[in-house]
């Protein structure tokens, strides 16, 4: 389950919960996105990977206080190669929306050339602070944006800032 966040004990009921229906579905469907993306692979000189971790601060949005945590960037390829050529990984310490890595994708392709599809935003990264939601789905409401904060033990989902502080920690990194 997805639903470990940092101390074992605030989750108790999800541990250990599981029917082998699901685990048959689940295996299959990851077995069959494992086959296909590896059929879809290139190769990616790796002479080289650099690490970089920023801190963010996220503000909640109905609620005093914030998070600390931080945002992980891992670049693979040649020592002297282009950032073009290299392949990234943006890993991010909650559930992000889709949003986040289309985006991300796109400014990073604008800003270092970087084609979008070898940025790869990854959530869950060493942290899991809740979901990271965008402006539009904060106003919107649904899950996401009204209730999913709960489940993360957290006051409030965080605010419409979280979107832009995220990004802008990841571009410094």
């Amino acid at each position: 389950t997805h639903r470990v966040g940092r101390d074992r004990e605030t989750w108790p009921r999800h541990f250990g919960v599981s029917t082998s229906l699901q685990s048959n579905i689940l295996w299959r469907l990851v077995a069959g996105a494992a086959l296909s993306a590896s059929e879809r692979s290139v190769d990616v000189s790796g002479e080289a990977a650099q690490t970089a971790v920023e801190p963010v601060e996220l503000s909640f949005r109905d609620s005093p206080g914030s998070e600390r945590t931080e945002i992980q960037v891992v670049r693979v390829g040649l020592e002297s190669g282009s950032d073009a050529a290299s392949l990234w990984f943006v890993g991010l310490p909650g559930e992000p929306l889709t949003a986040y890595s289309t985006e991300l994708g796109r400014q990073w392709s604008r800003r270092l050339g970087v084609p979008s599809d070898r940025v790869l935003v990854c959530g869950y990264t060493n942290d899991c602070v809740g979901y990271h939601c965008t402006p539009k789905a904060l106003r919107e409401g649904g899950y996401e944006a009204a209730a999913a904060h709960r489940v993360y033990h957290r006051p409030s989902p965080f605010s419409s800032h979280t979107q832009k502080r995220v990004f802008a920690a990841a571009s410094r990194a």
